[in-house]
């Protein structure tokens, strides 16, 4: 993929996150929100499963525990 495709796509889904969590009269805000944090929980998973498959570090590996760690912390609290 190109490098200005992965720009674009960058700033549209940053874009488009930023104007869910700036307009507080969004009627589907804590839907999207809840969504997100599914779907970061997710690419946490994948991604250490992925380093577990290749035996070596791949991109995301860091952040991989954070995106879970945050899944569980705001997830089950928002869904009370």
């Amino acid at each position: 993929m190109p490098f200005w495709v992965f720009l674009l796509f960058e700033i549209a889904f940053t874009g488009f996150w930023l104007l869910i969590l700036l307009i507080s009269d969004f009627s589907l805000r804590t839907t999207f929100q809840l969504t997100f944090i599914v779907f970061m929980f997710a690419n946490g998973v994948q991604h250490l499963v992925w380093a577990g498959n290749v035996k070596k570090y791949v991109p995301g590996l860091l952040t991989a525990p954070f995106h879970i760690i945050l899944f569980l912390t705001y997830f089950f609290q928002a869904v009370k």
